[in-house]
């Protein structure tokens, strides 16, 4: 189960895409492995993402050096140039049940 915020294009399943493609909806993390797999599937420098995507270089180099995390705003521009759904994990996963609540018997009402 996926657990965050889900950023990306808007597109529709098997709609056409920004660059005039058929796309289907992908689901990627916003972590730093994710940025560089995605950038080096289409054959990118770090400067030429930047030029193309026009988010700035040194963005693109914390990003994908792990040093920072990236904005909402950025997560759509990187999710819409990628033609990707980004989104943000949780850092504790989902959340979790605590036992106390478990057990606790809500009143019905009658």
């Amino acid at each position: 189960m996926l657990s965050g915020i889900l950023i990306g294009t808007g597109s529709e399943p098997g709609a056409k895409s920004s660059r005039g493609t058929k796309c289907q909806m992908r689901f990627e993390p916003c972590n730093k492995e994710t940025l560089q797999m995605l950038r080096n599937e289409r054959g990118l420098t770090q400067d030429e993402m930047a030029v193309d995507s026009g988010i700035p270089l040194s963005t693109i180099k914390k990003l994908e050096a792990g040093i920072s995390n990236a904005s909402l705003e950025t997560m759509g521009q990187l999710g819409q140039y990628h033609d990707v759904f980004l989104y943000a994990p949780h850092p504790g996963g989902p959340p979790q049940q605590s036992q106390g609540s478990r057990n606790r018997k809500h009143p019905t009402k009658g």
